[in-house]
């Protein structure tokens, strides 16, 4: 076998076995197993009795953590790596749990990828596990889990210098709204989402010390009032939700929300012209089919379309760290 044949197997092979490390990761957080060993060595006794799994089963699944880098053995006995305890403890201020289970139930859904496809309809929520039934509340802490270091990257390539309000809509946990208003001390903003939702960013923006400078307002993003005008209307991880229609309908709907020369700011998961890359945005957007009626990943094209239909300047379009994009239209005086 050639070199470059080698090379395109081992691809193929480390694709197709995937699901094997990270079924690991996610099992092991759905037992808990990160939480209940602490910052401490415990026996497989131990853990039998704590998580109430099998002998054979659990040392099975602590001698794969352990092989991933995740747990340490000593004789009979586990504990958290340096990894773990960063980012799989929930007292973490780097812990990504929320995330790690939100992963578990999106698990279960593309199993039933096939049945996606074929119907082009989202996979019924009675698929899933009752113990992975999603929550609001859960969901806007996974969002906050994955959105913490983007939006530190955002404020910090997203010059709002001339701007005094903004509206972070769909803005979920209020990860990016808090890093602006850190970034722009004379900002102002308001966090629309669902009720929910809002609960988790009004802790987050408490916790802050940011109370005074952003609120929360709850509503459905294409139907509430959204209040304003607001010089900045800023859309994170949004578009891929909807279908292009209703997206054209959101840009034109900011632009109305727009105060006179105020920027419409949209970022997502940016596909190429053919939608063929990147390889991320694309299983995105599968990931879209799976769990909503009509959300896919759209490209820069379509996207500036929708700012020329909602009257619109398109102004610049921003990388970020992979795989988001950050496009930026004013509104025209």
């Amino acid at each position: 076998m050639n070199t470059n044949a080698g090379s395109s197997r081992q691809r193929l092979d480390d694709l197709m076995q995937g699901y094997r490390a990270a079924q690991v990761i996610m099992t092991a957080e759905r037992l808990q197993l990160f939480a209940r060993l602490g910052t401490e060595s415990k026996t497989l006794e131990d853990l039998v009795t704590a998580t109430q799994a099998s002998r054979r089963g659990l040392r099975m699944l602590c001698d794969a953590l352990t092989a991933l880098g995740f747990l340490e053995k000593s004789g009979a006995s586990y504990a958290n790596t340096a990894l773990s305890r960063e980012f799989l403890l929930p007292e973490s201020e780097t812990s990504q749990n929320a995330l790690v289970r939100h992963g578990a139930r999106l698990y279960e859904r593309w199993g039933f990828l096939h049945d996606a496809v074929r119907s082009g309809r989202p996979v019924d929520d009675s698929k899933a596990s009752l113990q992975l039934e999603r929550n609001e509340a859960d969901f806007a802490r996974a969002m906050a889990s994955s959105a913490a270091t983007q939006a530190k990257e955002t404020a910090s390539r997203l010059d709002l210098s001339d701007a005094e309000t903004l509206l972070d809509l769909g803005g979920g946990p209020g990860c990016y709204a808090i890093e602006f208003a850190r970034q722009y001390p004379r900002l102002t903003a308001v966090v629309l989402d669902r009720d929910e939702t809002l609960k988790i960013a009004q802790a987050r923006i408490d916790l802050a010390g940011l109370s005074s400078r952003i609120c929360v307002r709850a509503g459905d993003i294409l139907e509430s009032n959204w209040g304003g005008p607001y010089d900045v209307v800023f859309v994170s991880n949004v578009i891929h939700v909807f279908c292009a229609e209703d997206n054209e309908r959101l840009a034109r709907k900011a632009a109305s929300h727009l105060t006179s020369n105020g920027r419409l700011c949209l970022k997502d998961f940016v596909v190429q012209p053919d939608h063929t890359g990147p390889e991320w945005a694309c299983l995105f957007a599968l990931n879209m089919l799976i769990n909503t009626a009509d959300g896919d990943c759209y490209s820069s094209d379509e996207i500036q379309q929708w700012f020329k239909a909602a009257k619109l300047d398109f102004e610049r379009e921003i990388e970020l760290n992979p795989p988001s994009r950050l496009l930026v239209a004013r509104k025209k005086s």
